[in-house]
């Protein structure tokens, strides 16, 4: 205890001393009249010590170590898988997105099943040049800002709850548009310019809730333009919590110029949270519209074992056709068997009809916890 106040002492005084130097550096800009080269140098100190030095800290405490995890560990599509969901319709269902970016506003839901693909998707239409495009077209000349998070039940206890989202948003908005560090952080910012340390000072969660208010609440502009903002969410089902998280999403979303598009399960809160964008056709359920990107993820799966087989066509085919129909738009579960069951067998020559007892003993479109086959 003794060593931890003899440092913190010493941290006091180097914050005041800090000040004063700072106090020193306006000082002598403003009273050098005739030395261009020092007034220079001065200014850039000045801007340093006031401005530079108080943003980098701030966003520095914002940026937790796990921030990019889950999406660092989200695999990509190897294919062209999910190029529908541009277009108006794919199965005969009528598909919403594009015209939601391009003029809609609220909140877009895209749910489906456990293991569908909901986050393979959210991670490759956020980096797509058509969504920005079509978004471009929403903001009508604003600085369009964006952020990501993902929610992972298996992460760090940041990585599945309300204050890492909210320190997510901030630090990629904020490091995007510096500028905004001073009016959305306004408590850290002063603390900062009154030389106090705030590195080590956690942040809590009405802090971060009330920054993130003045973010999307209070007409910020940035060189000269107004600002909006468009924020993808993925995964609320596992965020571990209560259900706070949604009533805030739902909350951003009205203030007209922030939309949101947010993944998760099918579950009866997120029915009710997000009935006006169901009413409105702004959802879609994706397991209905991944038979062809499942198609064609198992083909090019099985493409080299299968052009070693004979009676391909005949046998094969058939068999594989019946496991694209029971995966029912899951994607790992259609993963599942192939590593586990389809791919050993059909390598070992197996006999067909005995492949097809083997897959029928497991249940239609479910994940490995309630296929003991699959684990």
């Amino acid at each position: 205890m003794r060593i931890e106040r003899m440092q913190a002492a010493s941290n006091s005084t180097l914050a005041r001393h800090l000040l004063d130097l700072r106090n020193d550096v306006i000082s002598a800009v403003n009273q050098t009249q005739n030395d261009d080269e020092t007034i220079k140098k001065l200014r850039a100190a000045q801007q340093l010590a006031t401005s530079d030095l108080p943003r980098e800290t701030i966003l520095t405490s914002l940026r937790y170590s796990e921030i990019e995890n889950r999406q660092s560990n989200i695999l990509s599509s190897t294919h062209s898988a999910y190029d529908w969901l541009f277009e108006e319709t794919n199965s005969g269902r009528t598909i919403q997105y594009m015209q939601w970016l391009r003029r809609g506003d609220g909140i877009f839901w895209l749910t489906g099943k456990a293991g569908s693909g909901k986050s393979t998707l959210m991670k490759q239409i956020y980096n797509d040049k058509r969504t920005m495009s079509a978004l471009d077209s929403w903001a009508k000349g604003r600085r369009l800002l964006r952020a990501s998070h993902y929610f992972w039940y298996l992460g760090s206890p940041k990585e599945k709850s309300y204050k890492g989202l909210v320190m997510s948003i901030l630090y990629k908005i904020l490091h995007a548009c510096p500028e905004l560090v001073e009016p959305v952080c306004q408590q850290r910012w002063s603390d900062e310019q009154r030389g106090l340390d705030t590195t080590s000072a956690a942040w809590e969660d009405d802090e971060l809730r009330r920054c993130l208010d003045r973010l999307v609440s209070s007409n910020l502009r940035s060189d000269g333009k107004d600002i909006c903002f468009c924020f993808f969410i993925d995964g609320l089902d596992e965020y571990d919590g209560d259900y706070e998280v949604v009533d805030t999403l739902v909350r951003l979303a009205r203030s007209g110029h922030t939309k949101i598009c947010a993944s998760s399960r099918p579950w009866n809160k997120f029915e009710t949270a997000f009935s006006d964008s169901k009413s409105a056709g702004n959802y879609l359920e994706l397991h209905h519209h991944t038979r062809g990107d499942i198609s064609r993820f198992v083909i090019e799966e099985l493409r080299g074992t299968l052009s070693r087989l004979p009676r391909v066509d005949e046998d094969w085919m058939p068999l594989i056709q019946e496991v694209i129909d029971r995966s029912e738009g899951v994607f790992l579960w259609v993963a599942l068997v192939i590593k586990k069951e389809l791919r050993p067998m059909l390598e070992a020559r197996d006999d067909v009809a005995f492949v097809r007892e083997r897959l029928n003993a497991v249940p239609s479109g479910m994940l490995c916890t309630k296929c003991p086959q699959l684990v």
